[in-house]
């Protein structure tokens, strides 16, 4: 019996660099920081134009970026569904959208304060309907892509 015990404490020994690697990797994917929304990581790549039209406005626009950046951020899920419905209604007025939603805050920072700007995001949502929709596939796309993609044109 002693030999037994002393078999399985020489096999707990043999694996213990490798428990210790599983638990840190096992720690390291819980932190939201180091991971990338599932199908982000190549978002720039499969959707070139969109991302350049984007990165040109973000340079161009730094502090309506970074308000829209930290909104979504802050509100993950009503940013989602604030890009949505811009792709997805080509037609319609963004006032329509600001009544249903006129709780959001969004609407006296960005789309108020930055109106020419924000035509422009407008726009390049509705030219960009796939892009749009990869982008907002899961909460909080818009702000992971302007933080790994655009995070030295804004602050």
């Amino acid at each position: 019996m002693g030999a037994e015990v002393l078999a399985v404490a020489d096999r707990v020994t043999a694996i213990k660099p490798v428990l210790r690697l599983l638990s840190l990797s096992l720690m390291l994917s819980g932190c939201a920081h180091t991971r990338p929304l599932s199908g982000l990581e190549n978002w720039d790549l499969t959707y070139p134009v969109a991302a350049q039209e984007l990165g040109a406005w973000v340079e161009k626009n730094p502090r309506a970026a970074g308000q829209l950046f930290r909104w979504d951020e802050k509100f993950p899920r009503r940013g989602q569904i604030l890009l949505q419905w811009i792709a997805e209604h080509p037609q319609q007025e963004i006032d329509v959208f600001e009544v249903a939603h006129s709780g959001w805050g969004l609407f006296e920072g960005i789309l108020v304060t930055h109106q020419m700007v924000s035509e422009q995001l407008i726009a390049w949502c509705r030219r960009h309907a796939p892009a749009v929709e990869s982008l907002t596939s899961r909460p909080g796309g818009v702000f992971w892509v302007g933080k790994n993609l655009y995070r030295s044109y804004w602050n």
